[in-house]
C-alpha cells in the first residue's frame, strides 16, 4: 500500500511539472472591450453602453435588496 502511494505521488508531481510555457496567460487585456457607464439600478444592476448597445449588467454572487419591484 506504501508503495501505490508512493508511485502515485510521484505521477502526480510529474504531470503537474508538465505546463506548456507558451500557452496564453489567462489574463489578456486584448480581450476586452472599452465600455462606458450610464447608471446604477440598484445594489447588484447598473447600465453600460457597450459597442453603441445599452446593456444591462448584474453581478454574481452580490445580495442587496431590490429597489425596483416589478
Amino acid at each position: 500500500m506504501k508503495k501505490l502511494f508512493t508511485l502515485i505521488l510521484l505521477v502526480m508531481l510529474v504531470l503537474t511539472g508538465c505546463v506548456d510555457q507558451k500557452a496564453d496567460p489567462v489574463w489578456n487585456p486584448k480581450q476586452f472591450q472599452p465600455a462606458q457607464f450610464v447608471k446604477v439600478v440598484d445594489g447588484d444592476t447598473t447600465i453600460f453602453k457597450i459597442n453603441g448597445k445599452v446593456e444591462t449588467v448584474r453581478f454574481l454572487l452580490v445580495d442587496t435588496p431590490e429597489t425596483h419591484h416589478p
